[in-house]
Parts: C-alpha cells; structure tokens; sequence
C-alpha cells in the first residue's frame, strides 16, 4: 500500500498545520528571567501585526543557557545543518523579538556560548 508523502507510514500519517510557523521559548530561560509572560506578550504583539498564523509554545531546556537572554527557535531554522537557536536579549523588547519572528535574518546580537555563561 503507498502512503500519501514519501517518508510516512508504519503507523505515522501527515497531518496539516494550522500555522505557518512555529516559534519554541526556552520555558528554564523565561523562569530564570523573570520574563514568564514573554509567550503571551510574543503572541499579542504578533496579533496585533495582523499575524495569528504562529504557533507559540514554551519548551524544555535548549541548552543554550545563556544567562544574559532567553533561548529561541524558530521551526524553520531547526531543519538545517547546524540547526540555529538564537538568544533573545531581554532588554532588546518584544518587539525587538517580533520583528525577528517576522524576518528572514538571525538575530543581530547573537554570540558564541562563551565560557563562563
């Protein structure tokens, strides 16, 4: 029997996404910033932009830990090799991190895990 998409079957379908993106916050990063609204303030902002076609969610450690941001991922830049996370930098705004959802471009400030961090 021949499956719908090359890559699905054994018991795994396709299924369509109601979004056009997906956006991942590192839920240890927010908690150590004291920025635990940062998903509901992302989704707002997005939406009042006319842009509700976004999947927002709060994951586990990325593993980035950077103690200066909160670690960020878009489901588009997981699909390359090396995938890219991006430290988003409190002080920058919401908005600073909107803009970047919306973009095609990295995040400007983002450095090497230096040691110490």
């Amino acid at each position: 029997m021949s499956s719908p998409e090359p890559g699905i079957g054994d018991g795994v379908d396709a299924a369509a996404a109601r979004w056009s993106d997906l956006v991942m916050i590192c839920g240890k990063c927010m908690r150590r910033q004291l920025r635990t609204d940062l998903r509901r303030e992302l989704r707002r902002m997005l939406s009042s932009r006319g842009k509700r076609d976004f999947s927002i969610i709060e994951c586990g450690c990325l593993t980035v830990c950077s103690t200066h941001g909160i670690t960020v991922a878009r489901g588009s830049d997981l699909g390359g090799d090396p995938s890219r996370l991006h430290v988003f930098h409190c002080d920058d705004g919401v908005a600073a991190l909107c803009d970047w959802v919306l973009s095609d471009q990295s995040l400007d400030r983002i450095a090497p895990r230096r040691s110490g961090e």
